[in-house]
């Protein structure tokens, strides 16, 4: 296993021909390590770190550029931890351009992306590329935070997701925006004062008489 000290004297022609099994041979410790300019010379080659590897570079205070980040797979990307995945978040590049592999975002692991602030898990939701196990996964805060526009970003699978408890925390925007692909059970845990009430006519129009029917007595 390469160190710290091995890995420091290496120049930038050297880290950029490291393959992924001599990647494998370097600690955790040694990339976490890695200079700016070690990061930068060694270009898409992060396409052979491990996940561990990676989460080390950002725990340190690492630093990925856009084409990089492009670079990962969802294999790592799977592994990432909240700490690496806000780092991504937080780079303000277009997050379609960032994970442009099917499957890339539906990767990250659901207890991660639950641990994300409300505002960093709204950029994933309105990419609606968001798995349902991912979707279930969310905090009542992180769904607080959804808006009209995050809701029609999702199709009638991924709203009928969401479990009947996070359907009480949505706001009423983004309720009204898709309010006719909820299920009986999600409109009947909706909250009869924050929620029901706020709804327009233009949000029931829509609704099928299963859905009418689904509301309770105290919602009506």
């Amino acid at each position: 296993t390469l160190d710290n000290a091995e890995i420091a004297v290496l120049d930038a022609d050297g880290l950029k021909e490291f393959s992924a099994q001599q990647w494998k041979a370097v600690s955790v410790d040694a990339v976490k390590g890695l200079t700016a300019d070690q990061l930068t010379a060694i270009d898409t080659g992060v396409a052979n770190f491990s996940s561990a590897q990676l989460n080390a570079v950002f725990a340190n205070g690492g630093e990925l550029a856009a084409g990089q980040i492009t670079a990962l797979t969802a294999t790592q990307i799977k592994g990432l931890d909240a700490t690496s995945l806000k780092a991504i978040l937080d780079t303000g590049a277009d997050l379609a351009t960032l994970f442009e592999t099917e499957g890339e975002i539906s990767a990250i692991n659901p207890k991660v992306l639950a641990a994300l602030d409300p505002a960093d898990a709204k950029k994933l939701v309105d990419t609606g590329l968001l798995s349902t196990k991912q979707i279930a996964a969310l905090t009542s805060d992180q769904v607080a935070a959804l808006d009209a526009d995050s809701f029609k970003a999702l199709n009638t699978t991924q709203i009928k997701a969401f479990t009947p408890s996070q359907v009480k925390s949505l706001d009423v925007d983004a309720l009204g925006a898709k309010l006719s692909d909820l299920s009986t059970k999600q409109i009947a845990a909706l909250d009869p004062s924050t929620q029901v009430a706020n709804l327009v006519s233009a949000n029931l129009a829509g609704l099928e008489a299963a859905q009418v029917k689904a509301f309770t007595p105290a919602q009506v």
